[in-house]
């Protein structure tokens, strides 16, 4: 995995500019809606980063602190690139694969997003170079984001439509009644209430 080239892009842009006119530099103010409550809040980048990258950790020890640290940047760079939520892209990629960007399903689906070699191809990424899986990743969420963002639970089905395909979402007008499906939205979402526990908790709230 070309951990070394993505590291040195991610560190130039999060050092010196703004992504996707939302965040910066570290220690910027970043902002991390609660989901599916409709508010929000401030939060330092580099607090956000320093959560994912202990999550990580926590769910694969087998990282390296390096490795770790690249997976927590490229969640955060590209959240804002693509304009979504750094704590759903991490809860996604916790139930896909936590956090192993080796990893293959029995059914073929690729690393830490668990992206399908098709998929990966549509969105032009390469689903075994760990950067552009969750490029990839953040990617096809913000695709399903606005898909449903008419719906009466965008999130909810984004995730559901990340498991089961947007065509069984809109053919069932929400989660489908796949249990594997049910299920897998179930995990997504207690995720992130964890982690947005976890992050409330590190900014004293």
């Amino acid at each position: 995995m070309a951990y070394a080239n993505i590291k040195k892009k991610i560190r130039r842009i999060i050092g010196t500019t703004l992504l996707a006119g939302t965040v910066l530099v570290s220690g910027t103010a970043v902002t991390i809606p609660a989901e599916p409550v409709v508010h929000a809040q401030s939060v330092p980048a580099s607090v956000v980063q320093g959560l994912i990258y202990d999550y990580a950790l926590q769910n694969n020890p087998s990282l390296s602190s390096d490795q770790a640290n690249y997976i927590a940047q490229a969640v955060v760079y590209y959240s804002y690139e693509y304009g979504v939520n750094p704590l759903l892209i991490a809860s996604i990629i916790r139930n896909e694969s936590s956090f192993n960007p080796e990893v293959v399903s029995s059914a073929g689906a690729i690393g830490l997003g668990q992206l399908m070699p098709g998929t990966a191809e549509s969105l032009g990424v390469d689903p075994w170079d760990a950067g552009q899986n969750i490029q990839g990743t953040c990617s096809y969420i913000a695709t399903q984001l606005n898909n449903f963002s008419g719906q009466a639970d965008p999130v909810t089905d984004s995730i559901a439509a990340y498991n089961a395909g947007p065509n069984a979402v809109w053919q069932y007008g929400g989660v489908p009644p796949y249990s594997e499906t049910i299920n897998y939205v179930s995990k997504v979402e207690n995720t992130y209430s964890d982690l947005y526990s976890s992050l409330q908790n590190r900014l004293g709230y």
